[in-house]
């Protein structure tokens, strides 16, 4: 996925990410179609995909972390969601 590919990025530490294309094969691709990518595979042949990465628009998209902490009514902290 594409969250697994970004977190194994982020990992090396690089000082220049190379580009990512992002193709929708799967079935979870709220991502592709927001950005009018597709919403899927319709079994086209990989050199009209690859024609198409090729003419294809440049979108930058943020990469964010949240953190929620709870206190509780001790004073004592718990992470809930990361």
């Amino acid at each position: 996925t594409v969250s697994w590919i970004i977190s194994a990025l982020e990992k090396m530490e690089l000082k220049r990410w190379p580009p990512i294309g992002i193709l929708p094969l799967g079935t979870g691709n709220d991502l592709a179609r927001v950005h009018g990518w597709g919403g899927g595979y319709n079994n086209e042949s990989l050199l009209y995909i690859l024609k198409q990465i090729s003419e294809a628009y440049i979108s930058m998209l943020d990469l964010w972390e949240l953190d929620i902490t709870t206190v509780n009514k001790k004073g004592k902290t718990r992470k809930e969601v990361k």
